[in-house]
Formats: structure tokens, sequence, C-alpha cells
């Protein structure tokens, strides 16, 4: 599969993901009256096990295994802090928001995904 199609296929699993971590959000909040925090815990385990058999089965076409599980989740994490700091530094200067998840979506996102590509998915 083509790097063009591959970010497409990334792209679409990840706003999936997105949607499985906000319902999971959600009914934890609203059915188990769990607090939002742990709440939040528990959609980020179960959207990033999603994430990974979808990326692993469609995007890059590769063997599910406990190997590159872990390198997935590493890279998830090296993303999440790269989000929370980029956000952050973004905040404390004072800039709108909005730039702030411009440079989320234009400039981390493909980042990991060069990430996967290259290191998780290989």
């Amino acid at each position: 599969m083509n790097t063009l199609k591959e970010f497409k296929c990334y792209i679409l699993t990840g706003i999936s993901s997105t949607g499985v971590h906000i319902l999971i959000t959600l009914c934890c909040i609203e059915l188990f009256k769990t607090p939002p925090p742990i709440s939040n815990g528990i959609a980020f385990v179960f959207a990033t096990i999603f994430s990974y058999l979808i990326n692993s089965s469609w995007t890059f076409t590769k063997n599910i295994n406990k190997s590159n599980f872990l390198k997935f989740l590493i890279v998830s994490l090296i993303g999440l802090l790269s989000i929370l700091s980029a956000t952050s530094v973004i905040q404390l200067l004072n800039i709108d928001y909005m730039f702030g998840l411009a440079f989320v979506v234009c400039i981390i996102s493909p980042i990991i995904f060069a990430l996967h590509k290259k290191w998780t998915f290989t």
C-alpha cells in the first residue's frame, strides 16, 4: 500500500478511535457514574487497543503481536505527551487554542504516522 493511502486509512482510524474514546467515556460517566478522569483513562486504554488492531490489520496490514503493540503504545504515548506539551506552551503564550489544534493536526499527527510507519509497523 502506498504512503498516501496508508495516511488516509490512518486518519480514518484516528477518527474512529476518537469516537470509541468518546463513547466509552460517556458510558462510564453517565451509566456507571465514574469520575471523568478515570473514565478518560479507561477510554484511552480501549481506544488505543482499537486503534492498534485497526491500524495493524487495515492501515499497515501487519500481523498483530505483542512486540508491535508495545511499539504502538510507546509511539502513542509520545504523541500524547507531544500534544499535551505543545498545547500547554500555546496556552502559556496566550495564543488562541485553535492554533494549537491546527498544530496537532498538521504537524504532530503526520509525525506520529511516520513513527508508526517507520518503527512500529516495520
